[in-house]
Protein backbone atom coordinates (compact mmCIF):
# COMPACT_ATOMS: atom_id res chain seq x y z
CA UNK A 1 0.00 0.00 0.00
CA UNK A 2 1.59 3.30 -1.02
CA UNK A 3 1.15 6.26 0.84
CA UNK A 4 1.69 9.80 0.69
CA UNK A 5 2.57 11.97 3.85
CA UNK A 6 1.37 15.44 4.71
CA UNK A 7 2.23 17.96 7.45
CA UNK A 8 0.11 21.13 8.17
CA UNK A 9 0.11 24.02 11.09
CA UNK A 10 -2.90 24.70 12.74
CA UNK A 11 -4.15 27.98 12.95
CA UNK A 12 -2.28 28.65 16.27
CA UNK A 13 0.87 27.89 15.18
CA UNK A 14 1.75 25.81 18.04
CA UNK A 15 0.99 21.85 17.08
CA UNK A 16 1.51 20.08 13.86
CA UNK A 17 -0.66 17.23 12.65
CA UNK A 18 0.75 14.51 10.75
CA UNK A 19 -2.19 14.18 8.13
CA UNK A 20 -1.69 10.83 5.88
CA UNK A 21 -3.30 10.21 2.92
CA UNK A 22 -4.09 6.87 2.21
CA UNK A 23 -3.63 5.51 -1.52
CA UNK A 24 -5.73 2.75 -0.87
CA UNK A 25 -8.66 3.33 -2.20
CA UNK A 26 -7.02 4.20 -5.80
CA UNK A 27 -5.06 1.37 -5.00
CA UNK A 28 -7.87 -1.01 -4.85
CA UNK A 29 -9.28 0.91 -8.43
CA UNK A 30 -5.83 0.18 -10.21
CA UNK A 31 -6.74 -3.51 -9.67
CA UNK A 32 -9.50 -3.77 -10.10
CA UNK A 33 -8.93 -2.12 -13.80
CA UNK A 34 -6.01 -4.56 -14.23
CA UNK A 35 -8.61 -7.53 -13.36
CA UNK A 36 -11.12 -6.26 -15.70
CA UNK A 37 -8.44 -5.37 -18.76
CA UNK A 38 -6.99 -8.92 -18.27
CA UNK A 39 -10.54 -10.66 -18.66
CA UNK A 40 -11.31 -8.52 -21.49
CA UNK A 41 -8.44 -9.71 -23.16
CA UNK A 42 -8.78 -13.30 -22.32
CA UNK A 43 -11.83 -12.94 -24.03
CA UNK A 44 -10.62 -11.37 -26.79
CA UNK A 45 -10.94 -13.94 -29.35
CA UNK A 46 -14.17 -14.92 -27.91
CA UNK A 47 -15.46 -12.08 -28.84
CA UNK A 48 -13.76 -11.90 -32.13
CA UNK A 49 -14.57 -15.09 -33.17
CA UNK A 50 -18.65 -14.16 -32.31
CA UNK A 51 -18.56 -10.64 -34.45
CA UNK A 52 -16.56 -12.08 -37.46
CA UNK A 53 -18.61 -15.53 -37.48
CA UNK A 54 -15.27 -17.27 -37.07
CA UNK A 55 -15.83 -21.25 -36.17
CA UNK A 56 -13.98 -24.36 -35.66
CA UNK A 57 -12.68 -25.83 -38.91
CA UNK A 58 -14.84 -28.87 -40.48
CA UNK A 59 -13.97 -31.30 -42.51
CA UNK A 60 -15.95 -30.24 -45.88
CA UNK A 61 -17.09 -31.28 -49.33
CA UNK A 62 -17.40 -30.09 -52.95
CA UNK A 63 -20.88 -30.88 -52.41
CA UNK A 64 -20.93 -28.54 -48.90
CA UNK A 65 -18.29 -25.69 -50.19
CA UNK A 66 -20.58 -25.49 -53.73
CA UNK A 67 -23.55 -25.34 -51.40
CA UNK A 68 -21.95 -22.50 -49.12
CA UNK A 69 -20.69 -20.41 -52.12
CA UNK A 70 -24.31 -20.34 -53.60
CA UNK A 71 -25.97 -19.22 -50.16
CA UNK A 72 -23.37 -16.86 -48.75
CA UNK A 73 -20.72 -15.60 -51.81
CA UNK A 74 -23.00 -16.06 -54.73
CA UNK A 75 -20.89 -12.99 -55.81
CA UNK A 76 -17.88 -14.88 -57.21
CA UNK A 77 -19.88 -17.42 -59.53
CA UNK A 78 -18.67 -15.55 -62.39
CA UNK A 79 -15.29 -15.92 -61.64
CA UNK A 80 -12.66 -18.96 -61.78
CA UNK A 81 -13.57 -21.33 -58.71
CA UNK A 82 -11.48 -23.71 -57.44
CA UNK A 83 -10.43 -26.30 -54.04
CA UNK A 84 -6.90 -26.53 -52.90
CA UNK A 85 -5.56 -29.75 -53.29
CA UNK A 86 -4.22 -31.93 -51.16
CA UNK A 87 -0.45 -31.59 -50.65
CA UNK A 88 -0.05 -27.90 -51.20
CA UNK A 89 -2.25 -27.70 -47.67
CA UNK A 90 -0.47 -30.00 -46.03
CA UNK A 91 3.19 -29.29 -46.82
CA UNK A 92 2.48 -25.43 -47.52
CA UNK A 93 1.47 -22.99 -44.00
CA UNK A 94 -1.66 -20.68 -46.06
CA UNK A 95 -2.96 -17.83 -43.27
CA UNK A 96 -6.40 -17.84 -44.52
CA UNK A 97 -7.67 -15.39 -45.63
CA UNK A 98 -4.93 -14.87 -48.23
CA UNK A 99 -4.82 -12.22 -51.23
CA UNK A 100 -1.67 -12.97 -53.89
CA UNK A 101 -1.21 -11.10 -56.95
CA UNK A 102 0.67 -12.16 -60.26
CA UNK A 103 1.80 -10.30 -63.48
CA UNK A 104 0.80 -11.46 -66.51
CA UNK A 105 3.87 -13.76 -66.73
CA UNK A 106 2.54 -15.17 -64.18
CA UNK A 107 4.90 -14.21 -61.26
CA UNK A 108 4.05 -12.83 -58.21
CA UNK A 109 3.89 -9.15 -57.04
CA UNK A 110 4.81 -8.03 -53.80
CA UNK A 111 5.05 -5.38 -51.81
CA UNK A 112 6.37 -3.59 -48.90
CA UNK A 113 3.89 -5.36 -46.50
CA UNK A 114 3.36 -8.50 -47.86
CA UNK A 115 1.62 -9.92 -44.47
CA UNK A 116 -1.77 -7.76 -45.48
CA UNK A 117 -4.29 -8.04 -47.72
CA UNK A 118 -5.69 -4.61 -47.91
CA UNK A 119 -1.82 -3.26 -48.52
CA UNK A 120 -1.36 -6.02 -51.38
CA UNK A 121 -4.58 -5.05 -52.91
CA UNK A 122 -4.05 -1.24 -52.71
CA UNK A 123 0.17 -1.24 -53.86
CA UNK A 124 0.48 -4.80 -55.83
CA UNK A 125 -0.04 -3.04 -59.02
CA UNK A 126 1.30 0.09 -59.03
CA UNK A 127 4.70 -0.16 -56.57
CA UNK A 128 5.02 -4.52 -56.47
CA UNK A 129 7.76 -6.16 -57.69
CA UNK A 130 7.53 -9.37 -59.55
CA UNK A 131 9.25 -12.42 -57.57
CA UNK A 132 10.28 -14.74 -59.98
CA UNK A 133 10.76 -17.82 -57.54
CA UNK A 134 7.03 -17.76 -57.07
CA UNK A 135 5.01 -18.48 -59.96
CA UNK A 136 1.48 -19.02 -60.43
CA UNK A 137 1.53 -22.58 -61.77
CA UNK A 138 0.79 -24.33 -58.65
CA UNK A 139 -2.77 -23.65 -58.87
CA UNK A 140 -2.95 -25.59 -62.07
CA UNK A 141 -3.15 -28.55 -59.65
CA UNK A 142 -6.26 -27.10 -57.84
CA UNK A 143 -9.49 -28.92 -58.01
CA UNK A 144 -12.24 -27.06 -60.33
CA UNK A 145 -15.92 -25.99 -58.84
CA UNK A 146 -19.28 -25.45 -60.56
CA UNK A 147 -18.05 -25.55 -64.17
CA UNK A 148 -15.08 -24.07 -64.40
CA UNK A 149 -12.86 -25.60 -66.36
CA UNK A 150 -9.08 -26.89 -64.99
CA UNK A 151 -6.38 -24.44 -65.60
CA UNK A 152 -3.14 -25.53 -67.31
CA UNK A 153 -1.59 -22.37 -69.18
CA UNK A 154 -2.26 -18.63 -68.79
CA UNK A 155 -2.73 -18.29 -72.39
CA UNK A 156 -5.93 -19.59 -71.84
CA UNK A 157 -7.06 -16.65 -69.89
CA UNK A 158 -4.37 -13.73 -71.41
CA UNK A 159 -4.90 -11.44 -68.60
CA UNK A 160 -2.81 -8.46 -67.33
CA UNK A 161 -3.11 -9.60 -63.50
CA UNK A 162 -4.32 -12.78 -61.65
CA UNK A 163 -5.63 -12.63 -58.33
CA UNK A 164 -5.82 -15.53 -56.55
CA UNK A 165 -7.75 -15.45 -52.82
CA UNK A 166 -7.28 -18.19 -50.88
CA UNK A 167 -10.73 -18.12 -48.30
CA UNK A 168 -12.66 -20.56 -45.58
CA UNK A 169 -15.80 -21.63 -44.57
CA UNK A 170 -14.84 -21.61 -41.45
CA UNK A 171 -12.92 -18.02 -41.36
CA UNK A 172 -16.26 -16.27 -41.78
CA UNK A 173 -16.47 -12.56 -42.30
CA UNK A 174 -12.59 -12.35 -42.03
CA UNK A 175 -12.61 -14.19 -45.55
CA UNK A 176 -16.05 -12.95 -46.82
CA UNK A 177 -15.23 -9.30 -46.00
CA UNK A 178 -11.54 -9.60 -48.23
CA UNK A 179 -13.80 -11.13 -50.99
CA UNK A 180 -16.43 -8.10 -51.26
CA UNK A 181 -13.16 -5.91 -51.54
CA UNK A 182 -11.82 -7.65 -54.28
CA UNK A 183 -14.73 -7.88 -56.22
CA UNK A 184 -15.29 -4.07 -55.87
CA UNK A 185 -12.04 -3.62 -56.78
CA UNK A 186 -12.44 -5.43 -59.95
CA UNK A 187 -15.55 -3.92 -60.79
CA UNK A 188 -13.90 -0.43 -60.36
CA UNK A 189 -10.34 -1.13 -62.25
CA UNK A 190 -11.43 -2.81 -65.74
CA UNK A 191 -8.56 -0.84 -67.01
CA UNK A 192 -6.26 -3.45 -65.62
CA UNK A 193 -7.27 -6.42 -67.28
CA UNK A 194 -8.10 -8.68 -63.71
CA UNK A 195 -8.77 -12.42 -63.91
CA UNK A 196 -10.11 -13.19 -60.25
CA UNK A 197 -9.41 -17.15 -58.74
CA UNK A 198 -10.85 -18.12 -55.48
CA UNK A 199 -9.46 -20.59 -54.02
CA UNK A 200 -11.30 -22.89 -50.94
CA UNK A 201 -8.89 -23.84 -48.25
CA UNK A 202 -10.85 -25.63 -46.28
CA UNK A 203 -10.09 -29.39 -44.76
CA UNK A 204 -12.38 -32.01 -46.93
CA UNK A 205 -13.62 -35.75 -46.06
CA UNK A 206 -11.50 -37.69 -48.34
CA UNK A 207 -8.36 -36.54 -46.84
CA UNK A 208 -7.32 -38.50 -44.15
CA UNK A 209 -4.30 -36.69 -42.82
CA UNK A 210 -6.82 -33.48 -42.01
CA UNK A 211 -8.81 -35.23 -39.38
CA UNK A 212 -6.18 -34.46 -37.17
CA UNK A 213 -6.78 -30.94 -37.14
CA UNK A 214 -10.63 -31.08 -36.43
CA UNK A 215 -11.55 -30.50 -32.65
Amino acid sequence: MYKSVWYCKEHNGKTRKKLTYSLSVNYMRNIGLLVILLLLLCRCSFFLKKLYHIKNPQLETKESIEHYIDKKIHYILPFSNYMIDSVSLKTTKISIPVLEIYNKDGYLMTTENQNCNYSILQNALQNGKADSLHHISKIFSYLPLFNTLPLTSLKEINANYYFIVYWTKWSGKVSTNLIKEIVKFYTENSQYKLHLIFVNADYRKDWTWAKKYIK
